[in-house]
């Protein structure tokens, strides 16, 4: 025999032919003997004239039965077989059965002179470039050679293209890697020059493209320089403070500005000078600038950052007492908000006469939820028209009772026990719990950890043992006329909303000053603090050198620069 023993020949069915002996059928092509009934994955495993029958899988020629595959040759089927060898160049190559020319990459068969994905050799593959070809196993784009690297072909003709294989700049169809100040750029971009008209930007070019930094002491706003300090061509409000912008003004010493609010009142959020109020009340700020808003009108806090306002807690317009997630949960005329060192917010919940807790993303009743006066543990404690709120380094807060004219503390835990007042209204000094307030409005704590207390024309001090008065009532605008917010300054100084008086006063070395507004005017208008005026500022916070001021009446944020 002159095929392997145990095999069969049918048609052009030989499969494993002896490369001693390996013999062509009459009529049939040496690519058709080896390949047909060959197993097979893809038309690219089969030669010949055969194709890669999906049904069997295996190599046939178009039209052929794949079952004849398999049938046995019969005896005195004389004639069938050639009465020679074939040529030798018809030998099959030995290399996993590839014909001649060709070299088994992987699953396939490959011309390595001329194949893209296998050029010159297995899983050498050109560029993916539209015009790359494989010639001669080089790579080719169009009729020249391979584009040099970071250019792609492009109809036949290698080019320097935006968002192509160039990772530096292109200057013409040449990619620049090697960047400089003058020939900077990535991705592919237009090299550009980094060199600016402006003296006090550091020009240099990096990774990404031109790093105009600007020198310590500068601003660059709409591409003017400003040494520090330099106020705005019309505004003396507005100034460069590099500390804090390079590329805009900054509210400059003395001055007041809006934050957040168009004026009008409403619930909307976004952008913080599109953003609408209504009546907010209350305001804190954590350790890294978020400001916190208690609006008593809309039943929500709301959070002013990075120059964005959003709803932190509550459903706007929607009054309710119901914990739970954030978002829906419900507060009624919340009046005061206070943050702890963990970033925890109590909030004063006044319609309610709870104290509230948001932390995690969810709301709880601390202590409170019904009107009265009882010490005891979270919900079994009552309040009278609670009104303000300050929490300690360690997590202990204080409320202001109003209407039960007390002070009460309440610890991590929700334990309530009353600090100060007899419950009986009054301006007595002396011991913690003999002593008498009449409607407290609002609270504060030093660095000492005194507390201060407003009560409309006074403020009281407790310290560790006693209450003593520290400013008195005084006429005119020499005087108090409705402490709402406090919050202390630097040691010895407290900063105070005179909500009547529509301003914001500082006492310090016993007396009083004005910091921002007029007395007894009311508006909204920005400027140096001697002229901005406020409608019944209710609460205040300090951060960064700055004043926060809840602007009660007129629906806004407002901002002073101290001195």
């Amino acid at each position: 025999m002159l095929y392997n023993e145990g095999m069969t020949v049918f048609g052009c069915s030989a499969r494993y032919w002896s490369l001693l002996f390996a013999v062509t059928l009459a009529g049939c092509s040496v690519d058709q003997v080896v390949y047909e009934g060959r197993p097979c994955e893809t038309d690219e495993q089969c030669a010949g004239g055969t194709r890669c029958d999906a049904a069997s899988k295996t190599c046939q020629r178009p039209g052929a039965d794949a079952g004849d595959a398999g049938k046995d040759l019969q005896p005195g089927d004389k004639g069938k077989l050639p009465d020679r060898a074939p040529e030798p160049d018809q030998l099959l190559a030995p290399d996993g059965g590839c014909p001649k020319g060709k070299v088994r990459c992987g699953a396939v068969c490959a011309d390595l002179q001329t194949n893209s994905k296998h050029c010159g050799k297995c899983n050498s593959a050109c560029p993916p470039m539209e015009g790359a070809s494989c010639s001669n196993g080089k790579c080719h784009c169009g009729k020249g050679p391979v584009c040099s690297s970071g250019l792609t072909c492009v109809n036949k003709i290698c080019r320097c293209v935006a968002g192509g294989l160039c990772k530096g700049c292109c200057e013409g169809d040449v990619c620049r890697t090697s960047l400089s100040v003058t020939k900077c750029g990535a991705g592919g971009k237009k090299c550009a020059s980094c060199v600016d008209s402006n003296s006090c930007t550091a020009d240099a070019c990096g990774k990404t493209g031109c790093l105009n930094k600007v020198k310590p002491g500068y601003c660059v706003i709409n591409k003017t320089c400003y040494a520090s300090g330099a106020k705005h061509p019309t505004s003396s409000c507005l100034a460069c403070v590099p500390s804090s912008s390079t590329s805009s003004w900054t509210a400059a010493k003395g001055c007041v500005s809006t934050l957040a609010g168009t004026g009008s009142y409403g619930c909307t959020n976004g952008l913080a000078s599109s953003a609408t109020f209504y009546n907010p009340i209350g305001i804190a700020v954590d350790s890294v600038g978020r400001i916190y808003v208690a609006e008593f009108t809309n039943n929500v806090i709301r959070t002013i950052y990075k120059g964005q306002v959003s709803v932190f807690a509550g459903v706007c317009k929607k009054s309710g007492s119901a914990d739970g997630p954030a978002q829906s949960a419900t507060f009624k005329q919340p009046q005061d908000v206070a943050v702890d060192k963990a970033g925890s917010v109590y909030v004063v919940d006044n319609g309610n006469n709870r104290i509230r807790k948001i932390s995690g993303g969810k709301v709880t009743t601390l202590a409170g939820g019904t009107k009265g006066f009882a010490d005891g543990q979270g919900t079994s404690a009552r309040f009278d028209n609670p009104q303000s709120i300050v929490v300690t380094s360690t997590g202990t807060l204080f409320v202001v009772d109003t209407s039960n004219n007390r002070i009460r503390k309440i610890t991590s835990g929700g334990k309530v026990t009353t600090l100060a007042g007899s419950g009986k209204p009054g301006s007595t000094n002396g011991p913690l719990l003999s002593a008498t307030f009449n409607f407290p409005h609002s609270i504060t704590k030093d660095s000492s950890g005194n507390l201060y207390v407003g009560e409309v024309y006074w403020i009281r001090k407790i310290s560790a043992s006693a209450v003593t008065t520290l400013i008195k009532p005084t006429a005119g605008c020499s005087g108090l006329h409705g402490v709402q917010g406090m919050v202390p300054g630097q040691p010895g100084k407290l900063y105070i909303a005179d909500s009547q008086s529509h301003r914001i006063v500082r006492y310090a070395a016993g007396a009083l000053s004005t910091v921002a507004g007029k007395c007894q005017v009311k508006g909204s208008t920005d400027g140096a603090a001697s002229l901005a005026t406020f409608n019944f500022p209710f609460d205040l916070t300090a951060w960064g050198g700055k004043l926060y001021v809840a602007d009660y009446l007129n629906h806004k944020i407002r901002v002073i620069s101290l001195p």
